[in-house]
């Protein structure tokens, strides 16, 4: 088992809680460097890459090999949420959700939303499969 923190040569490799303890810790810096009127801009590429990698560490179990469909985003009328989602992918809510970024989902005020033409495209492609 590798250990969540490792020192190479001139870098660290972060893995595990490690990995969001150290998101966690950068996005507090922000906003107390903000909240006393510095500007965080050089921390921001930093916050970027580390919450991508968090985020496709969150689930190392879940793989959905489906490919993201390429479509343009849907005006805010054609927004849905997980549940309609779950409805016409025949899945439960739960498993929209753990598929959400396959199925072009973006988080809005807590909630999963998704662009109805992207859940139809993602559903034609899992039935031609």
């Amino acid at each position: 088992m590798t250990r969540p923190v490792q020192h190479l040569a001139n870098a660290v490799v972060l893995t595990g809680p490690a990995l969001a303890d150290t998101y966690y810790l950068i996005c507090a810096g922000i906003r107390y460097t903000r909240r006393n009127g510095y500007t965080p801009d050089r921390f921001r590429a930093l916050q970027e890459t580390l919450g991508n990698a968090a985020a496709a560490a969150a689930h190392p179990r879940h793989r959905d090999d489906a490919p993201t469909p390429e479509i343009a985003h849907s005006p805010p009328d054609e927004l849905i949420g997980a549940q309609e989602a779950a409805h016409m992918l025949g899945l439960s809510k739960r498993q929209v959700q753990r598929i959400a970024r396959s199925l072009d989902g973006r988080l809005a005020a807590g909630r999963w939303v998704f662009d109805r033409a992207a859940v139809a495209a993602y559903h034609a492609h899992r039935k031609a499969s």
